[in-house]
């Protein structure tokens, strides 16, 4: 069972990415899910059974937030989803974001005569660019969501005396505890400014009854909470009703054979694929964590493969187009007092299109063990949460959001 976790924040946050040796030290803008799985850990003095995802930046009434799929592109002049309407004296507006994992598909397999796949904005037919980041729906209009950093000064304390040491100063830069940003009013159809306390949205799977008690009960999360950062409220609910996977995998095949068929009757394809849409069942896997991935057991890539999938879930598929880019992750054992080793890992975004003569059943009970298992190592930490057939790639050119 799934459940969500919101974090509030009642100081500001230090999560960062490896310890601090330099004057001036960021933090990630989430919370890792590491940092919750240790505070449980610590909160119960034993190893959590539960899973956590990192907990992304949240609006208060957000239902959810998701990391934008690395096939979202914008207007590269303005980029952004779709404003509300207008408000009085305003006159650049963002043009929109579209998903481009299906189109691209379409044009790479059938290679339609003279046409090279190149997306213009559908606003300005300029240019276009990847974009990236976390967002939501909010009133059937899709919003990013984002925090606010900002820097503090300390001085640094002289371990032997307990005082302040002499000429050392750090300045971390940590998450602000409240967020301010701009709410449309429909009835006065002016845009407001809202501040609230920072929050974040994660998801924790297998999360007993003990263990949900002694999460709510955790008040500090992060570095640095000796020195008065970290300081969190965290609520724990059951999880939303919402799409369940079978109507999301329903769509995308309906959106994928929808455009498949408009690429083959409309543009004259060169190439004849030895599959079609209407014979066989495609679906998505989509990071929403970097993942660390290992090729038979022990070689990193960036690739979720089929023999991974088949590994993991028994479902035999083919892998037919990946777009991912990598990263090195890392982090820090405080119990150890080390670094934790580096890998190369995925990153956030990442997605794997595959087909399968598999039946329904078979792919969606294949596809709730991902979901709910995660996929390539140090998953207990928040690597390697995935979300399949995200209903963002059914965005395309000529639907902006």
């Amino acid at each position: 069972m799934r459940h969500r976790i919101i974090i509030e924040a009642q100081s500001p946050l230090a999560f960062p990415v490896r310890k601090p040796g330099d004057q001036f030290t960021e933090s990630l803008g989430y919370v890792p899910g590491g940092v919750l799985w240790a505070a449980l850990g610590s909160q119960r003095n034993a190893i959590p059974h539960a899973r956590f995802s990192h907990a992304l930046p949240a609006h208060n009434g957000d239902e959810w937030v998701r990391v934008l799929p690395a096939t979202a592109i914008s207007c590269k002049r303005h980029p952004g989803f779709l404003p509300h309407p207008r408000a009085a004296g305003e006159s650049d507006m963002a043009h929109g974001v579209f998903d481009t994992l299906i189109d691209r598909s379409c044009a790479e397999l059938l290679e339609p005569a003279a046409l090279t796949y190149d997306p213009r904005c559908p606003n300005c037919l300029q240019r276009t660019d990847g974009y990236g980041g976390v967002y939501t729906q909010r009133d059937g209009r899709h919003e990013t969501r984002s925090i606010q950093l900002r820097m503090l000064t300390r001085v640094a304390i002289d371990r032997m005396r307990g005082t302040a040491a002499e000429g050392l100063l750090y300045s971390p830069i940590v998450v602000s505890e409240t967020n301010s940003f701009q709410s449309y009013d429909q009835q006065t159809q002016q845009k407001n400014t809202t501040t609230e306390q920072t929050r974040f949205l994660g998801w924790a799977w297998e999360l007993g009854a003990d263990e949900q008690a002694a999460l709510g009960n955790v008040r500090a999360v992060g570095g640095r909470t000796s020195s008065g950062l970290g300081q969190v409220h965290i609520t724990v609910e059951p999880d939303p009703v919402t799409a369940t996977l079978g109507d999301r995998v329903d769509i995308f095949n309906r959106q994928f054979a929808q455009r498949w068929h408009m690429f083959a009757s409309d543009l004259a394809p060169q190439a004849a694929p030895d599959w079609h849409p209407d014979h066989v069942r495609v679906f998505t896997v989509g990071l929403q964590s970097d993942a660390i991935l290992l090729e038979n057991g022990w070689q990193p890539t960036m690739v979720f493969s089929s023999a991974q999938l088949e590994a993991q879930t028994g479902l035999k598929a083919d892998l037919v187009r990946v777009q991912a880019s990598t990263q090195i992750v890392g982090g820090w054992n405080v119990r150890w007092n080390r670094p934790k080793p580096t890998n190369i890992a995925a990153t956030a975004g990442s997605v794997y299109l595959f087909r399968t003569d598999a039946s329904e059943a078979e792919v969606i009970t294949a596809l709730e063990q991902l979901e709910a298992e995660g996929i390539g190592q140090r998953r207990a930490e928040g690597f390697g949460a995935v979300y399949c057939c995200d209903e963002f790639h059914g965005v395309v050119t000529g639907d902006v959001r």
